[in-house]
């Protein structure tokens, strides 16, 4: 039974897509740290350093964005138990209900040949002459 389990998970899209990419890393009021206490100030940059550490960095200018599957948050509450709250979320990108005339306009590596046409509203439109 564990084995068939195992199995199972390994074939599963989250185990086998989304979770070998590293995430992309937001870090939401660890800058107010440097304005607080000092003896505080020293823990909070422990902790942002350990939270920084668990991730592999990403160069945000060389990174394509298709990459990119998940993302992890922590967010510093301003409480003076100093909560960190945790958010882990996928990404997916998917080309949303566009009109099948801007499709073909952007899909196609040549010009439409717009003669039957009177203008191109008409040829995303789909109205011959």
């Amino acid at each position: 039974m564990v084995k068939f389990t195992q199995k199972q998970r390994k074939q599963t899209k989250i185990f086998s897509t989304i979770l070998q990419a590293a995430p992309l890393l937001i870090m939401n009021g660890f800058n107010k740290a440097a304005a607080e206490v000092e003896d505080k100030n020293d823990v909070m940059k422990i902790v942002s350093l350990m939270l920084q550490s668990l991730f592999p960095p990403i160069k945000v200018q060389k990174m394509n964005l298709s990459t990119c599957k998940r993302v992890v948050m922590f967010d510093r509450k301003d409480t003076e138990a100093g909560e960190i709250e945790f958010r882990h979320y996928g990404v997916s990108a998917r080309q949303r209900a566009i009109n099948r005339g801007i499709k073909r306009l952007v899909n196609k590596n040549q010009s439409p040949d717009l003669s039957r046409y009177n203008s191109m509203a008409d040829y995303i439109k789909g109205k011959e002459k």
